[in-house]
């Protein structure tokens, strides 16, 4: 038998079995109608098939794109990943104010060591030159081995 499938006004490539007619689509942009019950728009084809003199209608394709992922799938997927790129940029910002944080800490403690050493290199100083002054001024303690008794200023 002669089988001829349009699909809108373009044939489609036929494979012929004994209770089935497989037809691949041809490239369409076809018209674009919107069905009333749905709000996004898809092209909508009415396939025609002749099978001998005999003419008629299956119904109406719907044209879908051949991604594995529907659109809400990938917005989806973006808005998690823009969420996940968003909480990571927080955590690096947390971890540079800490770290800052902790720098101005060392810098402090740094400063507060500098300050005590040299207060103690001060009093050493100082008490090295009592002891010195003590000695000039009583020779004797260090013959009788008696100590030096420093008085505080």
């Amino acid at each position: 038998m002669n089988y001829t499938v349009l699909i809108g006004e373009k044939p489609c490539m036929l494979t012929v079995s004994d209770s089935q007619l497989l037809c691949e689509s041809p490239n369409l942009t076809g018209r674009h109608k919107s069905p009333p019950s749905s709000v996004i728009s898809r092209p909508i084809f009415c396939p025609q098939a002749r099978v001998g003199g005999i003419e008629f209608s299956p119904g109406v394709v719907h044209i879908t794109s051949d991604s594995p992922l529907s659109s809400t799938a990938i917005i989806g997927i973006a808005a998690a990943g823009a969420l996940l790129l968003l909480a990571i940029v927080m955590v690096l910002i947390a971890y540079k104010r800490k770290s800052r944080e902790s720098d101005l800490t060392l810098k402090r403690l740094q400063m507060q060591m500098d300050n005590l050493e040299s207060r103690v290199a001060l009093e050493c100083k100082e008490g090295t030159r009592l002891i010195r002054w003590s000695l000039f001024r009583h020779p004797r303690t260090l013959i009788h081995g008696t100590s030096v008794f420093l008085h505080p200023r």
